[in-house]
């Protein structure tokens, strides 16, 4: 299995079915497969090969998925950059990856402008909300007229499929790179390990240019055909509102985000009423706040991972384990 078949199989069991949320749009599993199938066929015509390099920096948006299921049924390898890389930091991961095309959202273009000179292999720009200008496609009408099929491209599971940066400490972030294969066992233990399934509404706070966002979270939702509600900030209030709204049952967070949800000037019991799973991960969660989980919020589980960028959940602290034990990151997953 590949990862193009994530979304592929999903689309084909509940097409009808609502995949992803954001704001007012909805997006139904036949749209975004037919819009990541498009992509892909864009892709191809533009001379991008199995094994060549693409790049995108976004927030979490529907482009971001339609272009990360898309770019994975051609081969290519899907970097995604950080909306926060300065000039510098993203020539050097431009420059090492040797990226042919990037994808960037409205409000980030200036940065891919400024720096573009310096990239002689980075031959196309997508930009995903907003009119291009010259040689560069604006993101609709780059897929618009493409077919809705998935294209014929023989790929197995251990060809390389993404990249991310992981922010090293005695120097510049470095590469990690994942096949198709890793990241499915990641999905598999994510939804085993972490009970997501095709009933929850998952809200997807974790940035999708982070390796547990577009590596682990999302695609383990669209593999067991749940919903996502894509947010492109934190903020506690709003949260809580969208939960409130489109009925989060399922989320991961760090532990600062939790922490902030769990205080008395934001709680409100009733608007995360419909949250089952609480998931930390990124940093240690004190156990006093794995306490206050339960306190405030007896009917939801909580659990704790700890994994890598290049091999996804590791351990798992899961809500049968001992409550002495929340110190820890629990047993290997799975």
């Amino acid at each position: 299995m590949l990862t193009g078949d994530i979304l592929l199989q999903s689309a084909k069991r509940h097409p009808a079915k609502t995949a992803l949320i954001y704001g007012e749009r909805r997006v139904s599993y036949g749209d975004l497969a037919a819009a990541a199938n498009q992509f892909a066929h864009g892709m191809l015509g533009l001379g991008i090969a199995k094994s060549d390099t693409i790049a995108i920096m976004s927030r979490n948006i529907p482009e971001y998925v339609m272009a990360h299921f898309g770019s994975a049924q051609t081969g290519a390898i899907l970097c995604n950059l950080m909306t926060g890389y300065a000039a510098d930091e993203l020539v050097a991961i431009l420059e090492q990856t040797g990226a042919k095309l990037v994808v960037v959202e409205a409000g980030f273009p200036d940065k891919i402008a400024q720096i573009i000179a310096r990239l002689p292999a980075l031959d196309h720009v997508i930009v995903i909300g907003e009119p291009a200008t010259g040689t560069w496609h604006e993101f609709d009408d780059f897929i618009g007229g493409q077919p809705k099929t998935p294209p014929n491209v023989m790929l197995l599971e251990t060809d390389p499929f993404a990249m991310t940066f992981t922010g090293g400490t005695t120097g510049r972030p470095k590469g990690a790179m994942v096949s198709h294969r890793c990241r499915l066992v990641s999905c598999y233990t994510i939804a085993i390990e972490q009970e997501v399934t095709e009933d929850d509404v998952v809200g997807l706070i974790t940035p999708l240019y982070h390796a547990m966002g577009s590596l682990v979270w999302m695609p383990t939702a669209i593999l067991v055909g749940a919903t996502c509600v894509l947010l492109t900030g934190w903020d506690a209030d709003e949260f809580a509102g969208e939960t409130h709204r489109h009925g989060i049952s399922n989320v991961m967070m760090v532990p600062v985000q939790l922490s902030q949800l769990l205080d008395a000037a934001h709680f409100s019991k009733e608007k995360l009423s419909s949250l089952r799973m609480i998931t930390c991960a990124g940093a240690i969660t004190p156990p006093d706040l794995v306490a206050s989980v339960d306190a405030r919020l007896p009917d939801t589980k909580f659990t704790d991972h700890y994994g890598q960028s290049e091999t996804g959940p590791l351990c798992i602290y899961k809500p049968s384990h001992p409550r002495h034990k929340a110190a820890t990151v629990g047993r290997p997953a799975l």
